[in-house]
């Protein structure tokens, strides 16, 4: 009594304080807010919010109440608003963060030992010779949650629905997993999948031996006079009527189910982890993979689409936009936020009590788009609310104004709603602003307002479409896009992009990438579209920052991270990876830049409708599953490292989704979890940018349910006839057969295959066919495909200016054999030198003496230069395999028979320059050549010589003399110059080609020669 007395007097001496703490916030609101109609800007609120503030702090000390007094003043507010009418957020608030409940408290201990002991006492009365239903059934959901460990009374109530019908049950198994698909009943969780045009929440739930064993007996026992409970207490009674003892247990079902995890962990899957009971009982959100999608990964099938364009799936999004209004800059020369809403609130001001009809209402919104210079998005939302005017009074119009325009201004002052944005982005951002009602009924009126809105906004802002599932009957229900790719449809997507036919080998690559770094290392679209050069690190494993930018903001806070790329990909998928980075770093000089671009403009990243668009329609199309999108390449990377961090051979139970073998799954395992699995899931959710584990477990996690159920230890492990028989597992015969044939070791999977035909259990066997590196051969870019002029200029021009190779190797991601290969090369070709007379000349060939430093010669000046030396390129790469030695032998003649001082190369015999002229017709016809010509008067080849030069524009130079001694005559042949037509029309200039042909021979002999 005393104890009670002194808890009452110390609830009425906490009761008063807080009266006082309020009455003195109250005083210290009225001092600072002493005339609040005279508050007519958020600059004068901010100060005196301010103001008030600084006095809560000035007065009191602890926190508890400081916090009470400021919850007061914004309660204060609060009617303040209201009172005047002021739209006035305070800019400041306070955030609590209170440690989470413990859930394994000494009450759960309680009731956990005593759920134990009941449970224990009752196996040992387990006996396969009832034929009792109630008795079967309690057998049967009592081994549903304690042998399988379903432990959420969603899945128990979905259960119980499904064994209550007369229909047989859907069973399918791999590996030592069986699984029963069941639609759970709860509108409070989200939905995961789409069956027959209805979203609904699919769960795969995993039964253990035991619990098959027991629906094996169920199914055998008559159920004509038995009925199903069909609320969870009444389940719950059931499943406790013959227990020894229930005066220890839990009042709850919920209670009930969540202590018996104890058991579970303790006798049937002692490997799993925590957070994975969390979820098997409900406390933390995971949703399961649609059962189509679990045989997809499981069976793979794909049926590659005939077509080969990109554009074939490229929806076309680019509507024509509304014609703007023709607009009058009158008074005010932009509408701000703040302006815009009192614009908005004006033409629905009542004067004089009288009625708004729905004509001066028309008169004033055409009035804002005539006067002020709005954006488009505020006369899209102008233009909206004059379309319901005609179905619709002014009362219900400023209803729908009041609903939607603060959210319409932040989602298009925050995201920016335009067609840059992929349907799965907008849905994102429509859902935000759904979640954000606190109430059933506000979330449903916002929704249909919403759905109203953007139907209109669609064509105006030429915003991308939205299914009707998304505005689908119930809206405050959320639906999760539950969905992984298995690793055959992956790589089929890369083929598929290999053998695109309206993109270059370039596109290709960055398309590829694209996909690789998003279902390898779960980056998000936007992230990829925001990777700048300078956001890729030089070292060997190649870093990626993920931070803002020009390009785009971080999501979240959380999102600004560094995560591993290359240990995390394949050898064909570090191959595609490196040749791009080579490229891009090799032709881009600005770390700004974007680093993946599709098209001619590299200065802007890739068009993100595109890919989105490329990507989730073959993925639908190859697969036949209709709910992927691009986002689920995220999503399986993120279940793949869950799978990494729960089971110890992942390779051996989803063979098409892991694909890592031994060494790389430690690697990465130790690269993540720091070998340790203690707090893998904080290390998951900040490799995927979230603040905390439990965005991960909601909404990427789609094998939660399969890892949580018993794994193939436990059922390698022996069992003993009394518990095999009783159990159901065995039968009296079979475990004698079984003990006699595997030498007296009977173990619990020599159960199954009985059961198995007993229950027609579906099997979906691997199909071991299917091998991954059997189409990889194509993907791998040939190292002549990827190894650009460009990239070789760069490497020799840095090896010139003192970087060594090594470093070079890291920046370019190229074999240090390679680079050494090309210094070698290009030293034997500086160290070429003119033929001359005079001992001190030592002029080399190539190198002028204004480039006696370098290792190259100077860059091409001109746009077609460039092009001609592409194509060149892409000429000669079929044409030197069967030609090569004798493009290298002309190729070598040309590089010892050119001067710095004159373009071209000198011939003394109409033969060589045939047979040079023979080497390079593939790609450089007669046309493009010009011949000077030495000494043809007193030429004794000179029929020989006019042979050779017919074809070619001729240029003599020095005719000579046709007295005195004969000789052969010479000539030099000059690559005519792309752009002599602009060097002719400067006619201050006087040279006629360019260094193109020493250029081209140059980094061709040392790119391809192996001195």
């Amino acid at each position: 009594m005393d104890k009670q007395t002194e808890e009452e007097r110390r609830h009425r001496r906490r009761i008063k304080h807080v009266e006082k703490v309020k009455l003195k916030a109250d005083e210290l609101f009225h001092q600072a807010f002493f005339e609040p109609c005279t508050i007519n800007s958020d600059e004068v609120f901010i100060e005196v919010w301010e103001k008030f503030e600084a006095s809560l702090l000035n007065t009191f000390g602890q926190q508890k109440d400081f916090r009470q007094a400021f919850k007061r003043g914004e309660h204060l507010l609060r009617h303040c608003q209201k009172q005047f009418n002021r739209p006035y957020f305070p800019p400041t608030t306070i955030v609590t963060n209170r440690e989470p409940k413990q859930t394994r408290d000494s009450q759960w201990l309680s009731y956990s030992w005593a759920i134990y002991d009941s449970y224990e006492a009752w196996r040992q009365n387990l006996s396969t010779d009832t034929s009792d239903p109630n008795l079967r059934y309690q057998s049967l959901l009592l081994s549903l949650i304690f042998e399988s460990g379903q432990f959420n009374i969603d899945v128990i109530e979905a259960f119980n629905k499904k064994i209550a019908q007369s229909e047989p049950l859907l069973l399918s198994r791999f590996s030592c997993y069986t699984c029963l698909p069941l639609i759970l009943d709860n509108g409070n969780i989200n939905t995961n999948t789409d069956i027959d045009d209805d979203r609904v929440t699919e769960y795969q739930c995993y039964l253990s031996i035991h619990t098959l064993a027991q629906l094996h007996l169920w199914n055998k026992t008559s159920k004509n006079q038995w009925e199903a409970p069909v609320r969870p207490d009444l389940i719950y009674k059931r499943l406790i009527d013959n227990f020894s003892s229930s005066d220890n247990l839990p009042s709850k079902f919920r209670a009930f189910c969540r202590c018996a995890a104890s058991w579970y962990e303790r006798n049937r899957n002692s490997h799993v982890s925590q957070a994975l009971i969390e979820f098997r009982t409900g406390r933390t959100s995971s949703y399961s993979l649609p059962s189509k999608n679990l045989q997809q990964i499981i069976q793979p099938q794909v049926s590659m689409p005939k077509a080969t364009s990109f554009g074939d799936f490229h929806l076309q999004i680019d509507l024509p936009r509304a014609t703007p209004h023709e607009r009058t800059i009158n008074l005010i020369n932009n509408a701000n936020l703040a302006s815009f809403y009192s614009i908005m609130r004006a033409p629905f001001k009542i004067t004089s009590g009288q009625k708004l009809s729905p004509t001066e209402l028309s008169t004033a919104l055409r009035s804002i788009t005539e006067i002020y210079p709005l954006e488009n998005w505020q006369s899209c939302f102008i233009g909206w609310l004059q379309l319901k005017l005609l179905s619709c009074q002014p009362s219900t119009i400023n209803s729908y104004k009041n609903t939607l325009l603060k959210d319409w201004v932040y989602m298009n002052t925050e995201h920016s709603l335009t067609h840059d944005l992929t349907p799965v982005e907008l849905e994102e951002v429509y859902q935000q602003q759904i979640d954000r009602r606190k109430s059933e009924k506000s979330r449903k009126n916002f929704s249909a307002r919403l759905k109203d809105l953007h139907s209109f906004a669609y064509s105006y802002l030429t915003l991308p479409t939205l299914g009707d599932e998304f505005f689908h009957h119930d809206a405050t229900q959320e639906h999760t896009r539950a969905g992984i790719i298995d690793e055959v449809l992956f790589r089929a997507l890369l083929e598929h992009i290999h053998s695109l036919t309206d993109i270059n080998t370039l596109d290709k690559l960055a398309l590829q990438s694209i996909c690789i770094l998003s279902y390898r290392c779960g980056l998000r679209m936007n992230e990829l579209y925001k990777i700048q050069m300078r956001n890729i690190s030089h070292c060997d494993e190649i870093w990626i920052d993920i931070r803002p930018n020009e390009f785009g903001d971080n999501k979240t806070a959380s999102s600004l991270r560094r995560l591993p790329i290359l240990p995390l990909l394949l050898n064909d998928e570090k191959a595609i990876f490196d040749s791009y980075l080579q490229h891009k770093r090799s032709t881009t000089k600005n770390r700004a830049s974007p680093f993946l671009t599709i098209g001619e403009n590299t200065t802007k990243p890739f068009d993100k409708s595109a890919v989105s668009n490329y990507v989730g329609s073959f993925l639908r199309v190859a697969s036949g599953l209709e709910h992927f999108v691009f986002y689920h390449l995220r999503h399986s990377c993120l279940s793949r490292l869950q799978v990494m961090l729960e089971l110890p051979s992942p390779s051996e139970v989803l063979p098409h989704f892991y694909p890592y073998d031994k060494k790389q799954h430690d690697d990465i395992r130790t690269l993540l979890f720091k070998n340790s699995s203690l707090k893998g899931y904080w290390e998951i959710a900040a490799f995927a940018g979230h603040e905390d584990p439990t965005v991960t477990f909601a909404h990427y996690f789609h094998l939660s349910d399969l890892l949580a159920a018993p794994q193939k230890t436990e059922y390698l492990k022996p069992i003993d006839s009394s518990d095999a028989i009783k159990s159901g597992v065995f039968t009296h015969d079979r475990y004698w057969m079984m003990h006699k044939k595997h030498q007296q070791k009977v173990i619990l999977a020599h159960g199954l295959k009985p059961l198995f035909k007993k229950l027609n259990v579906k099997a979906l066997v691997s199909n071991s066919a299917i091998h991954l590196s059997a189409s990889t051969t194509s993907l791998i870019p040939k190292s002549q495909d990827t190894l650009s002029i460009e990239l070789c200029y760069q490497v020799l021009d840095a090896i010139a200016c003192g970087h060594s190779i090594d470093n070079m190797a890291f920046e370019y991601r190229l074999n240090s054999e390679i680079i050494e290969q090309w210094f070698t090369n290009a030293q034997y070709i500086k160290s070429l030198r003119v033929t001359s007379a005079n001992a001190n000349s030592n002029q080399s060939r190539i190198f002028s003496k204004n480039r006696q430093h370098s290792l190259a010669p100077g860059r091409l000046k001109t746009q077609k230069e460039k092009e001609y030396a592409q194509k060149f390129n892409i000429k000669l790469r079929p044409h030197y395999r069967a030609h090569r030695e004798q493009f290298i032998e002309q190729m070598k003649y040309c590089l010892h028979h050119c001067s710095v001082s004159h373009s071209g190369v000198y011939f003394n015999h109409p033969d060589k320059l045939l047979h040079f002229l023979e080497a390079f017709k593939f790609a450089i016809p007669n046309s493009h050549w010009r011949v000077v010509t030495y000494y043809m008067a007193s030429s004794s080849l000179k029929e020989e010589w006019m042979l050779a030069c017919k074809g070619l524009k001729v240029i003599t130079e020095e005719e000579g003399k046709t007295t005195g001694r004969s000789g052969h005559g010479s000539v030099r042949l000059e690559l005519i110059s792309p752009n002599e037509k602009n060097i002719l029309d400067k006619k201050h200039l006087s040279k006629y080609s360019s260094h193109l042909l020493t250029y081209l021979m140059f980094f061709t002999f040392v790119m391809v020669t192996k001195m």
